[in-house]
């Protein structure tokens, strides 16, 4: 399902998912780094991002990721009614294909402008 969202958004849901499945939903700065093939830079900046989108969502509450500075690890702390499928289908809602596709399945499709102007 990864393949509907926007690349911004498969960047994103990726880091999340790679921390959740790694052992105690944690993972060393360095292996993510690896893992991800992104400089430090980057991947704060994509950490800022997505803390924006939990606030957008409202799910801030519901998960939320941390780093700890002296052991270099970045966890994930997830409330055990909330499912990163939640998560997927909010970024799907908001991704710019997903919307595109779902118009024209829907044949609801008004325009690519009308939904571009959206975005």
């Amino acid at each position: 399902m990864n393949e509907f969202l926007d690349l911004a958004y498969q960047k994103r849901f990726r880091i999340i998912s790679i921390i959740f499945n790694s052992e105690k939903h944690q993972i060393h700065q360095k292996k993510l780094l690896q893992k991800l093939g992104i400089s430090l830079t980057t991947l704060n900046h994509t950490l800022e991002l997505i803390q924006e989108d939990l606030t957008k969502f409202n799910c801030q509450d519901q998960l939320a990721i941390q780093f700890d500075s002296t052991e270099k690890n970045y966890f994930l702390t997830i409330n055990l009614d909330f499912k990163l499928d939640l998560l997927l289908l909010y970024y799907l809602e908001d991704s710019l294909k997903f919307q595109l596709i779902r118009g024209m399945m829907t044949d609801s499709l008004l325009s690519v402008k009308s939904i571009s102007s959206n975005w």
